[in-house]
Protein backbone atom coordinates (compact mmCIF):
# COMPACT_ATOMS: atom_id res chain seq x y z
CA UNK A 1 0.00 0.00 0.00
CA UNK A 2 2.52 2.53 1.11
CA UNK A 3 4.60 1.80 -2.08
CA UNK A 4 1.38 2.82 -4.38
CA UNK A 5 1.14 5.65 -2.65
CA UNK A 6 4.57 6.47 -3.24
CA UNK A 7 4.28 5.52 -6.78
CA UNK A 8 1.61 7.62 -7.67
CA UNK A 9 3.10 10.57 -5.63
CA UNK A 10 6.04 10.16 -8.06
CA UNK A 11 3.59 9.64 -10.91
CA UNK A 12 2.05 13.44 -10.20
CA UNK A 13 5.98 15.21 -10.24
CA UNK A 14 7.08 13.35 -13.10
CA UNK A 15 10.12 12.46 -11.39
CA UNK A 16 12.06 9.27 -10.69
CA UNK A 17 11.66 6.64 -7.85
CA UNK A 18 15.10 4.51 -6.69
CA UNK A 19 15.87 2.14 -4.42
CA UNK A 20 18.65 2.22 -2.07
CA UNK A 21 19.97 0.49 1.21
CA UNK A 22 17.26 0.12 4.06
CA UNK A 23 17.66 3.20 6.14
CA UNK A 24 18.09 3.63 9.71
CA UNK A 25 14.75 3.55 12.66
CA UNK A 26 13.78 7.16 12.21
CA UNK A 27 13.94 8.83 15.47
CA UNK A 28 10.34 10.75 16.21
CA UNK A 29 12.36 14.34 15.90
CA UNK A 30 13.71 14.97 13.61
CA UNK A 31 12.29 12.75 10.93
CA UNK A 32 15.11 10.72 9.48
CA UNK A 33 16.17 10.18 5.66
CA UNK A 34 14.02 7.01 4.16
CA UNK A 35 16.67 6.08 1.42
CA UNK A 36 14.18 3.59 -0.04
CA UNK A 37 12.71 6.74 -1.41
CA UNK A 38 14.86 9.01 -3.39
CA UNK A 39 12.57 11.61 -4.86
CA UNK A 40 14.35 13.77 -7.58
CA UNK A 41 12.80 17.19 -8.59
CA UNK A 42 13.31 19.57 -11.29
CA UNK A 43 16.78 20.97 -9.34
CA UNK A 44 18.73 23.73 -11.01
CA UNK A 45 22.13 23.27 -9.58
CA UNK A 46 25.01 26.31 -9.36
CA UNK A 47 28.11 24.63 -10.92
CA UNK A 48 30.74 27.49 -9.95
CA UNK A 49 29.36 27.23 -5.71
CA UNK A 50 27.00 29.75 -3.59
CA UNK A 51 28.07 32.87 -1.23
CA UNK A 52 27.23 32.67 2.25
CA UNK A 53 25.11 35.51 1.76
CA UNK A 54 23.42 33.64 -1.11
CA UNK A 55 22.48 30.56 0.75
CA UNK A 56 20.74 33.11 3.50
CA UNK A 57 19.08 34.41 0.28
CA UNK A 58 18.14 30.83 -1.05
CA UNK A 59 16.97 29.26 2.45
CA UNK A 60 14.45 32.06 3.09
CA UNK A 61 11.50 31.61 0.87
CA UNK A 62 10.51 28.01 2.42
CA UNK A 63 10.76 29.84 5.81
CA UNK A 64 8.29 32.48 4.20
CA UNK A 65 6.34 29.78 2.53
CA UNK A 66 6.27 27.34 5.45
CA UNK A 67 7.06 24.19 2.71
CA UNK A 68 5.22 21.44 4.69
CA UNK A 69 7.84 18.24 5.11
CA UNK A 70 7.67 15.36 2.51
CA UNK A 71 10.14 12.84 1.02
CA UNK A 72 7.75 11.92 -1.42
CA UNK A 73 7.11 15.71 -2.77
CA UNK A 74 9.15 18.42 -4.48
CA UNK A 75 8.76 22.38 -3.99
CA UNK A 76 9.83 24.80 -6.73
CA UNK A 77 10.76 28.52 -6.98
CA UNK A 78 13.15 30.56 -8.80
CA UNK A 79 15.60 28.71 -7.58
CA UNK A 80 14.78 25.37 -8.61
CA UNK A 81 12.62 22.29 -7.44
CA UNK A 82 13.89 20.21 -4.84
CA UNK A 83 12.86 17.61 -2.24
CA UNK A 84 10.92 18.70 0.50
CA UNK A 85 12.87 17.13 3.11
CA UNK A 86 16.08 17.80 5.19
CA UNK A 87 18.42 16.78 2.47
CA UNK A 88 16.64 18.32 -0.38
CA UNK A 89 16.32 21.36 1.36
CA UNK A 90 20.27 21.88 2.22
CA UNK A 91 20.77 20.50 -1.30
CA UNK A 92 18.38 23.81 -2.76
CA UNK A 93 20.60 26.14 -0.13
CA UNK A 94 23.56 24.53 -1.53
CA UNK A 95 23.09 25.07 -5.09
CA UNK A 96 23.91 21.14 -5.98
CA UNK A 97 22.50 19.68 -8.87
CA UNK A 98 19.78 16.84 -7.50
CA UNK A 99 18.48 16.52 -4.05
CA UNK A 100 20.76 14.44 -2.19
CA UNK A 101 20.75 12.70 0.93
CA UNK A 102 22.26 12.67 4.24
CA UNK A 103 24.60 9.73 3.00
CA UNK A 104 25.70 11.72 0.39
CA UNK A 105 25.86 15.68 1.11
CA UNK A 106 29.48 14.30 2.61
CA UNK A 107 30.87 14.07 -0.89
CA UNK A 108 29.86 17.65 -1.37
CA UNK A 109 31.61 18.66 1.74
CA UNK A 110 34.54 18.64 4.20
CA UNK A 111 34.51 17.98 7.81
CA UNK A 112 35.83 20.96 9.85
CA UNK A 113 36.15 22.24 13.45
CA UNK A 114 33.16 22.79 15.32
CA UNK A 115 34.97 26.03 16.50
CA UNK A 116 34.85 26.93 12.70
CA UNK A 117 31.47 27.02 11.85
CA UNK A 118 29.97 29.80 9.89
CA UNK A 119 26.88 30.96 8.14
CA UNK A 120 26.08 28.69 5.78
CA UNK A 121 27.99 25.06 6.81
CA UNK A 122 25.70 22.68 8.06
CA UNK A 123 25.16 19.91 11.28
CA UNK A 124 25.23 16.74 9.98
CA UNK A 125 24.23 13.33 11.00
CA UNK A 126 23.22 10.09 9.02
CA UNK A 127 19.23 10.75 9.42
CA UNK A 128 19.68 14.43 9.27
CA UNK A 129 21.11 17.74 8.45
CA UNK A 130 20.34 21.34 9.21
CA UNK A 131 22.18 24.79 7.83
CA UNK A 132 23.90 26.42 10.49
CA UNK A 133 23.04 30.25 10.78
CA UNK A 134 24.25 31.20 13.91
CA UNK A 135 25.53 30.74 17.80
CA UNK A 136 23.10 30.95 19.82
CA UNK A 137 25.06 31.54 23.32
CA UNK A 138 28.25 32.94 24.12
CA UNK A 139 29.63 29.84 24.81
CA UNK A 140 29.15 28.61 21.10
CA UNK A 141 27.36 25.54 22.11
CA UNK A 142 23.62 25.96 21.02
CA UNK A 143 23.59 26.69 17.23
CA UNK A 144 20.72 28.92 15.38
CA UNK A 145 19.72 26.47 12.23
CA UNK A 146 17.19 26.28 9.64
CA UNK A 147 15.72 22.80 8.95
CA UNK A 148 13.12 20.83 7.33
CA UNK A 149 12.60 18.22 10.12
CA UNK A 150 9.35 17.01 9.58
CA UNK A 151 6.94 15.00 10.77
CA UNK A 152 5.04 15.51 7.74
CA UNK A 153 3.01 18.33 6.72
CA UNK A 154 5.68 20.01 9.75
CA UNK A 155 7.24 23.42 7.97
CA UNK A 156 10.69 24.23 7.48
CA UNK A 157 11.71 26.44 10.51
CA UNK A 158 14.54 28.23 11.97
CA UNK A 159 15.03 27.23 15.71
CA UNK A 160 17.47 27.14 18.17
CA UNK A 161 18.92 23.63 19.33
CA UNK A 162 19.68 22.58 22.86
CA UNK A 163 23.78 21.71 22.97
CA UNK A 164 22.77 18.34 23.88
CA UNK A 165 20.82 17.76 20.56
CA UNK A 166 24.10 19.71 18.88
CA UNK A 167 26.70 17.10 19.84
CA UNK A 168 25.28 14.87 18.27
CA UNK A 169 26.15 15.98 14.53
CA UNK A 170 29.12 16.37 12.89
CA UNK A 171 30.12 20.41 11.75
CA UNK A 172 30.72 20.25 7.69
CA UNK A 173 31.47 22.48 5.13
CA UNK A 174 30.71 22.81 1.80
CA UNK A 175 33.27 22.31 -1.50
CA UNK A 176 32.12 25.39 -3.58
CA UNK A 177 31.60 27.94 -0.86
CA UNK A 178 32.20 31.28 -2.15
CA UNK A 179 33.82 33.04 0.27
CA UNK A 180 33.56 36.81 0.21
CA UNK A 181 36.83 39.13 0.71
CA UNK A 182 38.04 40.18 3.93
CA UNK A 183 35.98 43.47 4.88
CA UNK A 184 38.53 45.99 5.83
CA UNK A 185 38.45 47.08 9.67
CA UNK A 186 35.82 48.54 11.42
CA UNK A 187 34.02 47.78 8.16
CA UNK A 188 31.98 44.60 9.22
CA UNK A 189 30.97 45.89 12.73
CA UNK A 190 30.06 42.12 13.42
CA UNK A 191 30.03 41.92 17.27
CA UNK A 192 29.05 37.94 17.53
CA UNK A 193 31.66 36.75 15.65
CA UNK A 194 29.67 34.61 13.01
CA UNK A 195 31.23 36.40 9.92
CA UNK A 196 28.07 38.79 9.87
CA UNK A 197 27.11 42.48 10.33
CA UNK A 198 25.49 43.10 13.92
CA UNK A 199 23.89 46.39 15.21
CA UNK A 200 24.89 47.36 18.78
CA UNK A 201 22.33 50.54 20.31
CA UNK A 202 22.02 52.23 23.23
CA UNK A 203 18.27 51.62 24.94
CA UNK A 204 16.51 54.51 26.48
CA UNK A 205 17.77 52.77 30.41
CA UNK A 206 21.17 53.52 29.16
CA UNK A 207 21.81 49.76 28.42
CA UNK A 208 23.74 48.85 25.17
CA UNK A 209 21.58 45.60 23.45
CA UNK A 210 23.07 43.76 20.53
CA UNK A 211 20.94 42.87 17.37
CA UNK A 212 22.84 40.36 15.49
CA UNK A 213 22.32 40.02 11.60
CA UNK A 214 20.71 36.99 9.88
CA UNK A 215 23.47 37.95 6.64
CA UNK A 216 20.15 38.01 4.47
CA UNK A 217 19.06 42.07 5.73
CA UNK A 218 17.28 41.48 8.92
CA UNK A 219 18.35 41.22 12.36
CA UNK A 220 17.19 39.83 15.65
CA UNK A 221 17.47 40.95 19.39
CA UNK A 222 20.40 38.82 21.20
CA UNK A 223 21.48 39.80 24.39
CA UNK A 224 22.34 43.10 26.68
CA UNK A 225 25.81 44.21 25.92
CA UNK A 226 26.28 46.30 29.61
CA UNK A 227 24.22 46.91 32.72
CA UNK A 228 21.09 48.96 32.89
CA UNK A 229 22.22 52.78 32.81
CA UNK A 230 25.82 52.34 32.11
CA UNK A 231 25.80 53.96 28.43
CA UNK A 232 23.56 56.35 30.19
CA UNK A 233 26.38 59.19 30.06
CA UNK A 234 28.03 58.24 26.21
CA UNK A 235 27.23 61.11 23.99
CA UNK A 236 28.75 59.50 20.54
CA UNK A 237 29.48 56.48 19.78
CA UNK A 238 31.24 54.22 16.78
CA UNK A 239 32.65 50.73 16.17
CA UNK A 240 35.40 49.45 14.75
CA UNK A 241 38.07 47.04 15.43
CA UNK A 242 40.32 49.16 17.55
CA UNK A 243 42.97 47.13 19.08
CA UNK A 244 43.83 45.00 16.38
CA UNK A 245 42.79 41.34 17.44
CA UNK A 246 39.98 41.07 14.82
CA UNK A 247 37.25 41.63 17.15
CA UNK A 248 34.50 44.33 16.58
CA UNK A 249 34.72 47.38 19.76
CA UNK A 250 32.93 50.58 20.52
CA UNK A 251 34.60 53.46 21.30
CA UNK A 252 32.37 56.44 23.03
CA UNK A 253 32.59 59.50 23.96
CA UNK A 254 31.75 60.49 27.76
CA UNK A 255 29.91 63.36 29.33
CA UNK A 256 33.07 64.86 30.43
CA UNK A 257 34.89 64.50 26.74
CA UNK A 258 36.74 61.64 27.17
CA UNK A 259 37.08 59.26 24.30
CA UNK A 260 37.01 55.55 25.86
CA UNK A 261 37.60 52.17 24.56
CA UNK A 262 35.35 49.34 24.92
CA UNK A 263 36.44 46.13 23.78
CA UNK A 264 34.52 43.19 21.81
CA UNK A 265 34.99 39.55 23.13
CA UNK A 266 33.42 38.48 19.78
CA UNK A 267 30.78 36.30 21.06
CA UNK A 268 28.66 39.86 22.18
CA UNK A 269 30.15 41.18 25.23
CA UNK A 270 31.65 44.36 25.24
CA UNK A 271 34.19 45.03 28.39
CA UNK A 272 35.77 48.83 29.69
CA UNK A 273 39.46 48.82 28.42
CA UNK A 274 41.01 52.18 28.28
CA UNK A 275 41.23 55.95 27.78
CA UNK A 276 41.68 57.02 24.09
CA UNK A 277 42.15 60.63 25.25
CA UNK A 278 42.51 63.09 28.44
CA UNK A 279 39.31 64.11 30.03
CA UNK A 280 37.73 67.17 27.91
CA UNK A 281 39.34 66.24 24.29
CA UNK A 282 36.07 65.27 22.67
CA UNK A 283 33.84 68.14 24.24
CA UNK A 284 33.54 70.16 21.25
CA UNK A 285 32.93 67.16 18.80
CA UNK A 286 29.43 67.08 17.15
CA UNK A 287 29.50 63.55 15.38
CA UNK A 288 32.19 61.03 14.76
CA UNK A 289 32.30 57.77 12.61
CA UNK A 290 34.87 54.76 12.29
CA UNK A 291 37.12 53.32 9.61
CA UNK A 292 40.18 53.04 7.66
CA UNK A 293 40.61 56.21 6.13
CA UNK A 294 44.32 56.32 5.84
CA UNK A 295 44.61 53.19 4.40
CA UNK A 296 47.42 51.30 6.62
CA UNK A 297 45.11 48.48 7.70
CA UNK A 298 44.40 50.09 11.02
CA UNK A 299 40.93 51.27 12.17
CA UNK A 300 40.96 55.23 12.24
CA UNK A 301 37.89 57.77 13.99
CA UNK A 302 36.63 60.71 11.64
CA UNK A 303 35.10 63.35 13.94
CA UNK A 304 32.99 67.04 12.85
CA UNK A 305 34.43 69.98 15.63
CA UNK A 306 32.42 72.35 16.75
CA UNK A 307 33.49 74.89 14.11
CA UNK A 308 32.45 72.14 11.47
CA UNK A 309 35.63 70.98 10.40
CA UNK A 310 36.13 66.65 9.60
CA UNK A 311 39.51 66.18 11.48
CA UNK A 312 41.04 62.85 11.28
CA UNK A 313 42.47 60.62 14.81
CA UNK A 314 44.63 57.54 12.89
CA UNK A 315 44.55 54.45 14.88
CA UNK A 316 47.13 52.79 16.44
CA UNK A 317 46.22 49.65 16.21
CA UNK A 318 46.41 49.07 19.74
CA UNK A 319 43.94 50.75 21.56
CA UNK A 320 45.15 54.40 20.79
CA UNK A 321 43.90 57.27 18.46
CA UNK A 322 46.29 60.49 17.69
CA UNK A 323 45.25 63.55 15.72
CA UNK A 324 46.46 63.23 12.15
CA UNK A 325 45.01 66.11 10.06
CA UNK A 326 41.83 68.19 8.88
CA UNK A 327 40.30 66.30 5.94
CA UNK A 328 38.27 69.28 5.34
CA UNK A 329 38.52 73.44 5.96
CA UNK A 330 36.51 75.02 8.22
CA UNK A 331 32.81 75.45 8.49
CA UNK A 332 33.02 72.64 5.64
CA UNK A 333 30.93 70.16 7.81
CA UNK A 334 28.94 72.68 9.75
CA UNK A 335 25.84 72.10 7.83
CA UNK A 336 26.04 68.45 8.02
CA UNK A 337 23.35 66.68 10.60
CA UNK A 338 24.88 63.34 10.59
CA UNK A 339 27.38 61.12 9.26
CA UNK A 340 28.57 57.72 8.80
CA UNK A 341 31.20 55.43 6.54
CA UNK A 342 31.76 52.89 3.88
CA UNK A 343 33.19 51.75 0.85
CA UNK A 344 30.21 53.70 -1.37
CA UNK A 345 31.53 53.82 -4.25
CA UNK A 346 33.36 50.21 -4.06
CA UNK A 347 37.02 51.58 -4.56
CA UNK A 348 38.31 49.51 -1.79
CA UNK A 349 38.48 53.10 0.39
CA UNK A 350 36.31 54.27 2.99
CA UNK A 351 34.03 57.01 2.27
CA UNK A 352 31.50 59.35 4.57
CA UNK A 353 28.24 60.10 4.49
CA UNK A 354 26.12 62.88 5.47
CA UNK A 355 22.98 64.38 5.78
CA UNK A 356 22.81 68.00 5.08
CA UNK A 357 20.61 70.56 6.73
CA UNK A 358 18.21 70.19 4.30
CA UNK A 359 17.94 66.44 4.46
CA UNK A 360 19.75 65.25 1.38
CA UNK A 361 22.19 62.53 1.38
CA UNK A 362 25.54 62.68 0.38
CA UNK A 363 28.40 61.42 -0.03
CA UNK A 364 32.65 61.92 0.19
CA UNK A 365 34.85 59.87 -1.72
CA UNK A 366 38.00 58.69 0.59
CA UNK A 367 41.30 58.92 -1.49
CA UNK A 368 42.92 56.28 1.57
CA UNK A 369 45.25 58.55 2.46
CA UNK A 370 43.27 60.02 4.95
CA UNK A 371 41.53 62.89 2.82
CA UNK A 372 38.00 63.27 1.41
CA UNK A 373 36.40 64.29 -1.93
CA UNK A 374 32.74 65.50 -3.00
CA UNK A 375 31.53 61.57 -4.06
CA UNK A 376 28.08 62.98 -4.90
CA UNK A 377 24.47 62.93 -4.33
CA UNK A 378 22.92 60.00 -2.95
CA UNK A 379 19.50 61.00 -2.40
CA UNK A 380 18.38 64.52 -2.85
CA UNK A 381 15.00 66.06 -2.44
CA UNK A 382 14.56 66.16 1.56
CA UNK A 383 13.88 62.71 2.01
CA UNK A 384 16.26 62.15 4.98
CA UNK A 385 15.40 65.78 7.00
CA UNK A 386 13.36 63.59 9.46
CA UNK A 387 15.98 60.88 10.34
CA UNK A 388 17.87 61.02 13.63
CA UNK A 389 20.46 58.70 13.01
CA UNK A 390 22.87 56.58 10.63
CA UNK A 391 24.44 53.47 10.79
Amino acid sequence: MLRNTVAAALSAAAVALLTAPAALAAAPAPLNDDFQILLYCQEIGVPGGVSRADMMVRSQPWIDARVPYSQAGCHSNQYGSYRTDCSGYVSLIWGLGRSETTLTLRNFSSLINRADLRTGDALLNDGHVALFVRWADGARTQPVVREQAGPNGAPTVERTWSAGTASTYEPRRYHKVIEAPTPPPSASKDFSGDGRSDIAAIDPNGTMALFTGDGAGRVNYATSMSGPGHWAGQRLVTAGDFNGDGKSDVAAVSSDGTMELYTGNGAGGLGYSNAMSGPGHWAGQRMITAGDFNGDGKTDVAAVSSDGTMELYAGNGAGGLGYSNAMSGPGHWAGQRLITSGDYNRDGKVDVAGIDAVGNLEYYAGNGAGGLGWGGSMWTGAHWAGYKALA
